[in-house]
């Protein structure tokens, strides 16, 4: 299992099962490589659930959910640093002074700018997404916090990991399209169905908001920066 990340806590049942269902799928994805390469996550496929009995009947249900360190993708085991996304633009407290990690980044590898931000940061967190989404039809929450950036010893980002497995929406209707063999039986939480009134509004959320407004919009920000200087300076020559 290699160590351990994380352990989630006041877990109930249904959030266990989504999580463990929607590690099992992914994983699928990545090993038979219907997924790019670059796709990896923290897999979340173990935990455990007590059922407390509640003093005015029925239970309560309390439980944790074991999340993997080591990142699992199809590249090889070269050795990886993680990150989450949000330090690719943040400050950092203790040295103020310093770029954010992506100009860093960006400066190492002697990109330019546009090829930079697409090749090697933007494409790659899309890709990423609609992988999850036109394979097994889950969206993913992948705002800055629960999306990493995986980079090796030459400063080049090689993986896109993705963890909190137990947020992503299950797109009902949209896995049977697809031909998804797999089973859900988390039905009563995180499954979107055709009937819902915000089917459509749901899949907006994860895309437009969280990857959109969370992630892609802060590096979009920060890089065309960059352009603008690059360009002011090209020009003055």
């Amino acid at each position: 299992m290699g160590f351990l990340g994380r352990i989630r806590r006041n877990l109930d049942y249904q959030h266990l099962l989504s999580a463990c269902e929607v590690t099992r799928d992914i994983c699928s994805g990545i090993d038979s490589g219907i997924y790019n390469e670059k796709f990896g996550i923290l897999k979340e496929d173990k935990g455990r659930v007590a059922y407390l009995p509640r003093k005015e009947g029925g239970f309560y249900e309390f439980g944790y959910l074991i999340r993997e360190a080591n990142p699992h993708h199809r590249l090889a085991d070269d050795e990886l640093f993680l990150v989450p996304a949000f330090s690719l633009f943040a400050k950092d407290l203790y040295a103020p002074t310093y770029k954010p990690l992506l100009l860093q980044l960006h400066e190492y590898r002697g990109k330019s700018i546009n090829d930079f931000a697409y090749f090697d940061v933007l494409g790659q967190i899309v890709d990423c997404y609609f992988d999850a989404l036109v394979n097994h039809g889950f969206g993913m929450e992948a705002h800055a916090q629960n999306t990493l950036i995986a980079i090796d010893s030459d400063c080049q980002i090689k993986l896109i990991v993705s963890r909190d497995m137990e947020s992503a929406d299950k797109d009902l209707p949209l896995r049977e399209y697809l031909g998804v063999k797999s089973r859900i039986d988390a039905l009563d939480y995180k499954c979107l169905r055709e009937t819902d009134y915000n089917y459509t509004i749901k899949h907006s959320f994860m895309f437009d908001f969280k990857l959109g407004e969370y992630l892609l919009s802060p590096i979009i920000d920060l890089l065309s920066h960059v352009e603008v200087l690059t360009a002011t300076i090209s020009f003055v020559e």
